[in-house]
């Protein structure tokens, strides 16, 4: 570790120097980046509307799971199973399987962007950092390029591999993103390919061991949140998820561009999609202490063994108009899906469930002007395995003021969908039920206004650094009937009809030219019944304080900050790798902050960070936060420690 960073700071070294010579004024904001755009907008005739984002805003945030959340739950570390903290209503359809507690660290046909770039473009990102035996390192790697002005590939890799502070918490993660469009020079046939895969394979500790040399600091904890001495010396989940999608549009209508008046545009096209996915998790443990998480099912008293496999094939075809019409835009289509599920305890005891999915769906976008937006949306489930669920959205957008500085939002979801498969059938080694649950239903409206930063004329790295927003205000209502969750006893139960949920959600930004202070804030209260079945805190507070310069004769822009996260308290859930979920427990965690002291610098096209997490760790007495020690129930947090990272851009 020494060694890199003395290689980076060298490197680093050069460029300041040779541009402190010929005093430039580095200017992020005049970089050249690709522009992308989602697989929709790219099918329906929308602009390249979205840059590579390369400021320091958050850089030193590597770890994605706390980066795209305001809070999270996780086993202690990065990169370990975690639940999002802040409630947000369910939007998923369709059969889903039931497990991925990486979600954030997984590729998803969802997040595929596509990209136009003037020049071949790379971007490495690396960070590493104390942990265990070797420590963690964390690496992206992304890649794009055109060839001539209809085709382009990129390809986004990512790689985690962490060895945490305490036993058997170590964890590999690999993920890769492939995506290619074609364009025919006539505009009329435009085709998508996109590829993930991902696998990670963590192993499972179940906690801190009680011994000789931590049973002082076992004495001092209170009651209600003693660790207990749990263990597992042979436990692992390896988990997968793999997913293709290839799409083409043929344009029936073409009409005039206008941007350019040339009849190169389609005007209405048809589409077809075709898409497989598969995911899967093998979880083993072969020690005796096997029987450690309460399990009601086992084919074999010596070790278990439990492999799972969602494979799902699917057909859709849709006809639309451009998203980027000035009045209405629609889409309709039909959606077939096959998908096949596996299970099995030892090779001699498994079950095998094949089934379908119909469905109709449709998408209305209004633009009465270019000041107001609505969207309304449904998918309709009216033949198959999930016969009668649907999911229904009504989006509205406002936008006014001195350069549309000025944004409200009014937005209704309606969802009743069939639960998770594992929820509803498992045949495993630790596990069997058959479960005959109602839909799940729930109904969420929202409201929120928010008012973009101004920016100055002279567009600097200044500017360039700040969010999007100087504040977003939102409060959500939603009501849930047969809330589905796992029990202490790690089954599935379902919750009663009425349950709600308040939210209100806050981020702040105050820009005070070289200081800069940003601020999330959630405020959750969920009604009595749903409150034991759903556990999350009721405050959660995000917060980044920092100061901004330049530095070697402007040779260099570099910030100075701290990060703090704290939540209340609350009864929080508890992890079990035998079901891939957490489940309820009676054990408090939260009312602790975590603090980090963090240092941003960006040099020509490198940026680097150096950050110090759990900085506040000896600053207050043990007892003066009694549950300081967890973030999830026998999960110890990670403790004071360094990391280090950069990114660096090539063009060609």
């Amino acid at each position: 570790m020494k060694f890199f960073a003395f290689l980076i700071c060298f490197v680093l070294i050069q460029p300041i120097y040779a541009q402190s010579i010929a005093e430039e004024v580095y200017d992020t904001a005049k970089r050249i980046d690709p522009i992308s755009i989602s697989q929709e907008g790219f099918l329906r005739n929308s602009k390249f509307n979205t840059r590579v984002d390369s400021s320091l805003l958050f850089f030193q945030q590597y770890d994605r799971t706390k980066k795209n959340n305001i809070a999270i739950q996780n086993l202690g570390d990065v990169h370990t199973p975690f639940m999002d903290l802040q409630f947000k209503p369910f939007e998923k359809t369709g059969v889903v399987a039931g497990m991925n507690p990486f979600q954030n660290l997984y590729y998803s046909i969802e997040q595929a962007r596509f990209y136009n770039t003037p020049l071949p473009y790379t971007e490495f990102q690396y960070a590493q950092g104390k942990g265990g035996r070797r420590g963690m390192i964390d690496f992206d790697a992304m890649h794009t390029q055109n060839f001539g002005k209809k085709f382009n590939i990129a390809a986004l890799y990512h790689s985690s591999s962490n060895d945490g502070f305490y036993s058997r918490q170590s964890l590999s993660c690999k993920n890769l993103l492939l995506s290619s469009y074609y364009k025919s020079k006539s505009q009329r046939y435009t085709a998508t390919f996109v590829f993930t895969w991902n696998k990670t394979n963590f192993l499972e500790n179940a906690g801190i061991v009680q011994t000789e040399s931590n049973e002082e600091l076992f004495k001092r904890l209170p009651s209600n949140s003693r660790i207990v001495p749990v263990s597992l010396n042979n436990a692992r989940n390896i988990n997968r998820y793999r997913e293709m999608k290839f799409s083409h549009v043929y344009w029936i209508v073409m009409g005039a561009d206008s941007d350019t008046g040339k009849s190169s545009t389609g005007k209405l096209g048809i589409s077809h999609s075709f898409s497989a996915l598969k995911n899967s998790n093998y979880y083993t443990d072969k020690s005796g202490d096997y029987g450690f998480y309460d399990s009601i099912y086992y084919f074999n008293n010596l070790a278990s063994s439990d492999s799972f496999a969602l494979t799902q094939v699917s057909n859709t075809i849709e006809i639309f108009t451009p998203l980027n019409e000035h009045s209405l835009a629609f889409k309709a289509g039909l959606k077939n899906e096959h998908f096949s599920v596996y299970q099995s305890a030892n090779p001699k005891n498994y079950n095998q469930y094949i089934a379908h999915n119909n469905s109709v769906y449709a998408q209305f976008n209004f633009k009465l002007s270019k000041f107001f937006i609505s969207e309304a949306s449904g998918i309709y489930y009216y033949e198959g395995y999930n016969q009668n669920d649907y999911l229904l959205k009504w989006k509205n957008n406002s936008t006014w003021g001195k350069h549309n500085q000025w944004n409200i939002t009014a937005n209704a979801l309606s969802n009743a969908r069939k639960a998770d498969f594992r929820q509803s059938l498992i045949f495993s080694n630790h596990f069997r039920w058959e479960n005959n649950f109602k839909q799940t239903r729930n109904q969420n409206i929202s409201v929120g206004i928010s008012k973009n930063i101004k920016r100055p004329s002279i567009y600097n790295a200044y500017s360039y650094s700040l969010p999007k927003k100087a504040f977003e205000l939102e409060a959500n209502y939603t009501l849930i009937d047969n809330f589905i969750y796992y029990g202490a006893d790690n089954t599935p139960k379902q919750g009663g009809v009425g349950q709600s949920c308040f939210q209100a959600v806050a981020k702040v930004h105050v820009n005070l030219k070289a200081f800069q202070v940003h601020q999330e804030l959630v405020y959750q209260v969920l009604s009595n019944e749903l409150k034991t079945q759903l556990q999350l805190p009721g405050i959660l507070s995000k917060t980044s304080l920092y100061y901004q310069t330049y530095a070697f004769k402007k040779a260099s822009f570099v910030q100075i900050g701290l990060d703090a996260n704290i939540t209340s308290a609350y009864k929080a859930s508890f992890y079990n790798p035998g079901i891939v979920n957490f489940r309820v427990s009676d054990k408090t965690v939260g009312a602790y902050p975590f603090i980090d002291f963090f240092i941003n610098a960006e040099v020509k096209t490198a940026r680097i960070f150096l950050k110090i997490e759990h900085v506040n760790q000896n600053f207050q007495n043990i007892n003066t936060y009694p549950n300081y020690l967890y973030t999830s129930p026998y999960q110890a947090s990670a403790p004071f420690r360094f990391r280090l990272g950069f990114a660096w851009k090539f063009y060609y």
